[in-house]
């Protein structure tokens, strides 16, 4: 429990890194290589022998003439072929982004003042975001803004910038590479939530959420036969009028609500290229939430499980949401990880918080300690992330494809039996398939609670 502690105890020192853009790389030159010739200059020079050949064979003296016109060309192209000197750096508008939203570059160019034609491109370490190809003008100092959108959170690598640069008269083409590079952060986005689930207990704070008790406060409740005490600015004239008593209208107040993520990062499927794993749809369905539960003015903290423990203590505000996106991006699958027990946990996360748990459900210590947790008297509740490709050993793949079909099957049933032995512990759980929207998951876990609270 030693790495468990350290975590709570590190949570303090986190350091929130700016959205600034960085500052431009160092100017460094661009390397050319030796020129490729393109494949005119040899017809030409074949086609100027050709004819220089029938002029003396044939003693056509005139013939010599479209053959000087050919060699003329040759000799002005290589009298005009410039090779040009360049140095160049690189620039980010941000050093992390959404996914989907542009990330805007700039390539800074200067040096000798060619006359030929350069196009730029800008690689990226993901060969699916292409910036676009762009002809610079060499005439001058140039500022090259780029932009794209990702569409995959994790780490990019924006550089290096190759360089393709041809002559005048196109017969010579020089290709270079600026080898700056620079690191982007691109955060999981998160698209807007309808459904979410309402905790039970509300904060002392001012927020956007109604308590469930009658206070003073701006909502209406339903009003109440007069009492010691209450003022006569509430006094419900209509209702006094038709009873003959003194009636009063009772408000609840605007309360702000604490949730707590809690994400289960255990291997729960075999994602590939094309579909997600179970923690990549975790973080997703966790961004999504932060950033649901923080538009309604709540606090929202991250506590990761599984795998290295992450903790994120409850907070609101737009900082809070950069703060849990970041947490987010830095969280790994680490195996044979066993999650702390629900005791221990109940120790520690704010006792009038809603424990929202993203799991797989890929070993039995998660969901009990999610039932201690519930026992413990906490307000939880459970979205099990379905997995496209349930996890099966390599060598009954490699045996028998039907049994790695029982496999699945029996891997299925294990996870039912856990989602159900939640219910019975009290716990709101339902699943989220694979495909689907989380609002899903949270519109039955939400129907399931409000039944109970009936």
């Amino acid at each position: 429990m030693s790495q468990v502690a350290e975590a709570f105890r590190g949570a303090e020192a986190f350091q929130f890194a700016s959205l600034r853009g960085s500052p431009p790389s160092p100017a460094e030159p661009v390397r050319f290589e030796r020129p490729s010739v393109a494949p005119r200059v040899a017809s030409y020079a074949g086609l100027a022998g050709l004819l220089l050949l029938a002029a003396v064979g044939l003693g056509e003296p005139l013939l010599a003439i479209p053959a000087g016109a050919f060699l003329a060309a040759l000799a002005a192209g290589l009298a005009l072929a410039d090779r040009p000197q360049l140095s160049g750096s690189l620039e980010l508008g941000a050093n992390r982004c959404l996914e989907g939203e542009p990330l805007r570059c700039t390539v800074h160019l200067e040096g000798s003042q060619g006359r030929g034609a350069l196009d730029l491109v800008l690689r990226t370490s993901r060969p699916e975001l292409g910036f676009p190809v762009v002809r610079v003008d060499l005439t001058r100092d140039q500022e090259v803004e780029l932009e794209a959108a990702p569409r995959r959170w994790g780490k990019l690598t924006v550089g290096p910038a190759e360089l393709r640069y041809q002559d005048r008269l196109g017969l010579f083409t020089w290709t270079g590479r600026l080898a700056a590079t620079e690191d982007v952060l691109v955060l999981p986005g998160a698209g807007r939530l309808r459904a979410l689930v309402r905790p039970r207990a509300v904060r002392g704070v001012t927020g956007s959420q109604t308590a469930g008790t009658p206070q003073r406060g701006t909502e209406p409740e339903g009003a109440r036969l007069f009492a010691p005490g209450d003022e006569a600015r509430h006094v419900n004239w209509r209702a006094t009028a038709r009873t003959g008593a003194l009636w009063v209208n009772t408000q609840l107040p605007d309360r702000q609500t604490e949730v707590v993520l809690l994400v289960d990062t255990a291997e729960g499927d075999r994602g590939d290229a094309r579909s997600a794993t179970s923690l990549e749809r975790a973080v997703r369905g966790a961004a999504e939430l932060a950033t649901a539960y923080l538009a309604r003015r709540d606090a929202v903290g991250l506590l990761a499980i599984g795998g290295t423990l992450r903790w994120v203590r409850p907070t609101s505000g737009e900082r809070a949401r950069w703060r849990l996106l970041d947490a987010l991006l830095e969280l790994r699958t680490v195996a044979g990880a066993v999650p702390p027990s629900g005791r221990w946990l109940a120790q520690r996360l704010p006792p009038r918080a809603l424990v929202l748990a993203l799991t797989p459900l890929a070993d039995e210590e998660t969901a009990t300690a999610l039932a201690e947790l519930r026992r413990a008297g906490r307000d939880v509740a459970a979205v099990v992330v379905e997995a496209a490709r349930p996890p099966a050993p390599e060598p009954i793949a490699a045996t028998d494809p039907s049994l790695e079909a029982l496999a699945e099957r029996l891997w299925r049933l294990e996870r039912q039996a856990a989602l159900a032995s939640l219910n019975r512990a009290g716990i709101a759980a339902a699943p989220w398939p694979a495909g689907t929207s989380i609002e899903l998951a949270l519109a039955a876990i939400e129907l399931r609670r409000s039944r109970e609270r009936a």
